[in-house]
């Protein structure tokens, strides 16, 4: 009892003593400081026992301490000012006594701080730059005290929601390089004020990037015009955005910029060169980007990338040559940004979660970088990439040279209601590295997309690629195209899979290659041409897709309402129900639950045939277009009944065929050795159309001259006429003509004897001059005598045939007509042959001619060229028949009033 009684005792002995020390020290502190002060701070630090715990040091961070110790109603303590070190030490007389450990001790201190190299809440300030009235001995703080140079925004260093404004209209030249770093909602803003251009910031080549940030978070950067053109080719770009060793580092927004210029290297792959580059770089500190947004930048003659985003902490599968493990950058939004003229690349990120790369446009891309690998906008080393409503065009190069690519070590990528059309490249690179086992590229979607006039291969697959699924796109590969449908590379392993998509294919060569790639095609619709390696496709459809107006997009992803399907399509309801659908079509239509359509568009009494007014008009100079198709025209290089796609050059302005001479430009024409030059139009309605202009030698030095002519399809000359080498006058043509909708007309300039000095004028003018009734007759409808017989047939508009016909008198179909008005009528069928055979016909009786019909394939639908046939008003017959041989089966004929 007696030593509880004494440690009592002691304890209130310390106890009393701390209280009485406190109260001393608390008194001497209110006659130093006096009431109000604000030039001095209080800050108390306590200990217990043995162990010193200054308040900065004891596990508290200074945020996590109240703002305020109420001492005197006028004076604050700011946690900011903790960690100025003890100046007393008191210990009491007694702690060693008898050789006892004290339990415990006390240490009082009160220290006036100074406040110097404190952080301090920052207040925001508006900075204003004015490129000739500014000056740098200005506060900067107004536009009438603005400063003037670059290099005083540059040695500032900028704290949270300050913004720094740039006077509309002025021009500067070297690097913005402003210092500081935002916070979270309060970032430091750049932009412009007043009104006028954009302000310009030049580097003239002198700097490797015009606008710089460097371990910097927390900026927002807008309506800046910026260049960086040098004499000579270098490391250069626009913007150069670097993480090194930063950790995390966040929100980083760069918008309305125009960014052009820029001349960085394109002999190799200089992904670091460009307009805008994000950098992760360093390896001791595991880094990345979070939360970046590009968005609603224009950028123009750009090299090598137009965007390029990569964390170099990359390493996994066989990528060894990053400075440490995989880590994804987070919160990547590419959007709503317009590309054109790009050396290499247009848009690549790497090494992201999630990233969403949406409605941005990417012409021109690949246009000088001497690599072959290039491509418009793709993800490489990313996980859960989505790509979705972009436009990729006139990307160039045959190796890659697609608009989009899901490239190596990526997982789950989708890539949806993209529109890619006239690309050098094709459609789609499906690429792992080739022989790299350890590598993948696994689990990619590809879903209603529209591909229209795509070059050299519609899909590449490179390397080893599994579980990828490719569903509901329509593929469009028009006349003279000689575009295969896939090519391969690599290894086997790969595991592909197309559904319910429109492979609608009009060219000459469209292969399917996969010897070492394991495609499954399933419930596809294959329409046109084809070719022996066409799938085995258990479920295939062989008809007319009957879309509104195939081969007619133009530039834009709403200019593609061509490809949505009629009422009566085969394609409707015809589909294959796939799980995690996206739920909308390329057009925004809900998919339903079942029941769904073949092809990009869900039919939902959202579409009709092209509904046009007489006296429409269409000038082959004034609808002029990089895009085949657009306006109704189509350039190409036809030898005969064989046609070759011709090449948009950008440096002449005008498609041209293999031969840099042979063009064909918005007023001039000039064929080739071998290859006639030609303009086609496609008539979108039924109707009749007056075809007029004025054809005249355009190189009048030489040669033997020319043969200028128009025909109806490959094979009916309508008119036809010679121009000598000097004819600079010409001859003018006006000739009417019915044209049934998707019938074409080819304005041709073919060499005499030789191609030289063969440029020839002539942009020819096609009006709508009436719009003319329209008959169809299906072929099962007719009375089929003798052997012939109807036959069911996928392919066919009525899924029925007019089959056995010929091979023999009597064995032939007789077709009753009703018309309203007597007259001349285009008659054209729908047939169906696996080998050449003739269909002769006779009207009201009387035998009136034959069509020979080319071999086709035998579970497909083919149109012959159209005759011309007189009818009466009222009954009318027509005999199909053939004496001596089997004629086609009759899918149905049409019958157009001219």
């Amino acid at each position: 009892m007696k030593g509880c009684m004494d440690m009592a005792k002691r304890f209130l002995s310390v106890f009393l003593v701390l209280a009485l020390s406190i109260c001393l020290s608390l008194s001497v502190f209110a006659e130093e400081v006096p009431a109000g002060s604000s030039d001095s701070e209080l800050s108390i630090s306590a200990s217990i026992g043995n162990v010193e715990q200054p308040l900065e040091e004891s596990g508290v961070e200074p945020e996590q301490v109240p703002e305020t110790v109420p001492i005197e109603p006028e004076q604050e303590v700011q946690p900011e000012s903790f960690g100025v070190e003890s100046e007393t030490s008191v210990l009491p007389e007694n702690s060693q006594a008898n050789g006892e450990s004290e339990l415990f001790s006390q240490e009082v201190e009160i220290v006036e701080e100074s406040t110097a190299g404190s952080e301090e809440r920052h207040t925001p300030v508006i900075y204003y730059i004015d490129g000739l009235s500014g000056n740098d001995a200005n506060s900067g703080t107004a536009e009438s005290e603005a400063w003037q140079s670059l290099e005083k925004v540059n040695a500032t260093e900028f704290g949270p929601g300050d913004k720094i404004l740039f006077r509309a209209g002025s021009i500067w030249a070297g690097q913005l390089w402003p210092k500081g770093s935002g916070a979270e909602g309060t970032p430091i803003v750049i932009d412009q004020y007043g009104d006028g251009n954009k302000p310009i910031i030049n580097g003239n080549g002198t700097v490797t990037e015009t606008l710089r940030l460097f371990n910097q978070q927390y900026w927002e950067i807008n309506n800046l015009e910026l260049t960086n053109m040098g004499t000579d080719r270098a490391s250069r770009r626009a913007v150069w955005i670097e993480n090194h060793d930063f950790g995390t580092m966040n929100h980083i927004y760069l918008k309305n910029m125009y960014i052009h210029d820029v001349n960085g290297r394109v002999s190799d792959r200089y992904y670091e060169d460009g307009g805008i580059i994000f950098m992760v770089t360093g390896g001791a500190v595991e880094s990345k980007f979070n939360d970046i947004l590009i968005e609603n930048n224009s950028f123009y003659m750009v090299d090598y990338d137009g965007i390029f985003i990569r964390n170099n902490w990359k390493n996994r599968g066989s990528v060894t040559d990053g400075i440490g493990p995989w880590i994804g950058n987070t919160n990547v939004v590419v959007r709503n940004n317009n590309l054109d003229n790009i050396g290499g690349d247009g848009i690549v990120v790497c090494e992201s979660i999630a990233p969403l790369v949406e409605r941005n446009v990417a012409k021109d891309c690949h246009i000088r970088a001497t690599s072959t690998w290039s491509a418009g906008i793709w993800v490489i080393n990313s996980e859960d990439a989505l790509l979705q409503f972009n436009e990729g065009y006139l990307t160039r190069g045959d190796l890659d040279g697609q608009p989009f690519d899901c490239d190596g070590l990526c997982r789950n990528t989708t890539y949806q209601y993209n529109y890619s059309h006239d690309n050098e490249g094709g459609f789609m690179l499906i690429c792992n590295w080739a022989n790299r086992l350890k590598d993948f590229n696994t689990d990619g979607v590809i879903r209603y997309n529209i591909s229209q006039n795509d070059r050299s291969k519609i899909f590449h697959y490179s390397g080893i690629n599994t579980g990828f699924q490719i569903y509901n796109n329509t593929i469009y590969v028009g006349e003279g195209n000689n575009a295969v449908f896939s090519r391969e590379d690599g290894v086997r392993g790969s595991s592909i899979t197309y559904t319910n998509n429109i492979f609608y294919n009009e060219g000459n060569n469209f292969e399917y290659k996969s010897s070492k790639t394991a495609c499954t095609f399933n419930n596809n619709l294959y329409y046109g041409n084809h070719p022996s390696s066409e799938p085995k496709d258990p479920n295939k459809l062989l008809a007319d897709p009957k879309l509104v107006a195939p081969g007619t997009g133009g530039i834009g992803l709403g200019n593609v309402g061509g490809y949505k399907l009629l009422e009566g399509s085969p394609c409707i309801d015809a589909g294959v129900t796939i799980s995690n659908n996206g739920g909308r079509d390329y057009f925004g239509n809900a998919l339903p639950l079942s029941g769904i359509d073949i092809g990009a568009h869900e039919y939902s009494n959202d579409s009709s045939p092209v509904s046009l007014p007489v006296g429409t008009v269409w000038n082959a100079a004034q609808d002029y277009s990089c895009v085949s198709g657009q306006n109704q025209w189509t350039a190409l290089m036809i030898s005969g009944a064989n046609s070759n796609a011709t090449t948009w050059s950008n440096e002449q302005k005008c498609w041209i065929g293999t031969a840099d001479y042979a063009i064909i430009s918005e007023t001039l024409m000039h064929p080739m050795d071998g290859y006639d030059a030609a303009r086609c139009f496609t008539a979108p309605v039924a109707g009749t159309y007056r075809l007029t202009g004025t054809a005249k030698k355009n190189n009048v030095g030489g040669g033997d001259g020319v043969v200028v002519s128009i025909r109806r399809g490959k094979q009916e000359t309508l008119w036809s006429n010679e121009l000598a080498y000097d004819d600079s006058v010409g001859v003018e043509h006006d000739l009417t003509v019915a044209l049934d909708a998707g019938d074409k007309i080819y304005f041709i300039v073919g060499r005499n004897g030789n191609d030289w000095y063969d440029q020839t004028e002539w942009a020819p003018t096609v009006t709508l001059s009436s719009l003319n009734s329209r008959l169809e007759i299906e072929g099962e409808t007719g009375s089929l005598r003798g052997a012939a017989v109807v036959q069911d047939f996928t392919a066919a508009s009525g899924h029925k045939i007019a089959g056995f016909l010929g091979n023999g008198a009597g064995n032939d179909a007789v077709y009753t007509i009703e018309l309203s008005e007597a007259g001349d009528y285009l008659l054209k069928f729908d047939v169906v042959t696996g080998e050449k055979r003739t269909l002769f016909y006779e009207v009201n009786g009387v035998e009136t001619g034959s069509i020979e019909v080319p071999a086709g394939s035998w579970d497909a639908v083919q149109q012959t060229n159209p005759v011309t046939i007189s009818l009466s008003s009222g009954e009318n017959q027509i005999r199909l028949y053939n004496n001596s041989r089997y004629a086609p089966s009759v899918d149905r004929f049409i019958l157009l009033k001219q």
